[in-house]
């Protein structure tokens, strides 16, 4: 049993260990609100997209700066969470990215579920696209993730 008195002060975290800590907790948050709502009958997939739509209006600030500088603050978000951007191709038309490490196949055995069921989070990144005029997809491909952005016609 851990005594109070044998932690260590939380200033005395290293601003790596915080993140990290700051990681896992954004995908045990993840993992359980997709549970209760799977529990609850209700589409995880609606409530992250309500998510998506709702954060939306922060983007505003590249609207009309195409599908490679929504990638870049995509990817800027991928790397806060703890991932690595593996390949990217920043066209001004259609981008793509090749992403691992989010959330990371540890943190998913850790939280007892698989990785395709932590997708989800990708999903938000669809409404964010269709408020800027773009299109956003996702695939998994292994232990990676093919994300994709691009114009609409």
């Amino acid at each position: 049993m851990v005594e109070i008195r044998d932690l260590r002060e939380p200033e005395s975290y290293s601003a790596q260990e915080r993140l990290e800590q700051a990681q896992r907790q954004f995908f045990h948050l993840l993992a359980a609100t997709t549970s209760y709502l799977q529990e609850h009958g209700l589409d995880p997939h609606d409530w992250i997209g309500s998510v998506g739509q709702a954060s939306a209006p922060s983007w505003e600030f590249i609207r009309g700066d195409g599908p490679d500088t929504m990638m870049y603050w995509l990817l800027l978000n991928v790397v806060s969470l703890g991932g690595k951007v593996e390949s990217v191709d920043l066209d001004p038309v259609r981008t793509e990215a090749v992403v691992t490490g989010v959330p990371g196949e540890p943190l998913a055995e850790s939280l007892g579920s698989e990785l395709e069921a932590l997708d989800i989070h990708w999903d938000r990144y669809g409404r964010v696209a269709a408020y800027l005029g773009l299109r956003f997809e996702y695939e998994r491909q292994g232990d990676a993730i093919h994300l994709v952005i691009e114009e609409t016609s």
